[in-house]
């Protein structure tokens, strides 16, 4: 008999400061996450949306290895704001097996010493519940994880685009 599934929220910040201007740092987010060759280059195969449904635009990710999908998305962009520097994107992943969808919004801030790059993410996952499992400390675990990656994106961000203002 297997363990039932119950739908967690994981409510995930992070920011970080990049010594380049705010354009600089938006055009990367948009880079980052809406140009086919960024996925691309990552083994995925990207499939552009264009339906009704999705006005502001979306795609298809998909990657495989040995022959299995590993990885498949469904990415909507729910929101493009290029004066307030904010994206706004709601993915399904369908090939998490217990169901994982995401809201998560990309800001890229002026401040007086560079950018503040900022994401706010809203995940909502399906975990098996134990027996006398600790549903607390496993959903600290997964914001845990989720902040980790988060900041992981961020930094990566930052050194490629101090990087570049270096140059």
């Amino acid at each position: 008999m297997s363990e039932p599934i119950v739908a967690v929220t994981i409510v995930s910040h992070a920011a970080l400061q990049i010594a380049a201007p705010a354009d600089a740092v938006w055009q990367a987010i948009l880079n980052n996450l809406l140009q086919p060759d960024t996925w691309q280059m990552a083994g995925y195969g990207f499939v552009s949306l264009h339906d009704v449904a999705v006005p502001l635009g979306g795609y298809r990710l998909a990657k495989e290895e040995e022959g299995q999908v590993v990885d498949e998305r469904i990415v909507h962009v729910t929101e493009c704001d290029a004066r307030a520097r904010r994206l706004s994107l709601f993915s399904d992943h369908l090939s998490e097996r217990n169901g994982l969808s995401a809201y998560a919004t990309y800001h890229a801030r002026e401040m007086p010493t560079g950018t503040c790059c900022a994401i706010d993410c809203h995940t909502r996952v399906g975990v098996e519940i134990l027996k006398n499992a600790d549903i607390i400390s496993l959903i600290s675990e997964l914001r845990g994880q989720s902040e980790a990656h988060l900041n992981d994106y961020l930094a990566h961000l930052k050194c490629a685009l101090e990087r570049r203002q270096i140059q």
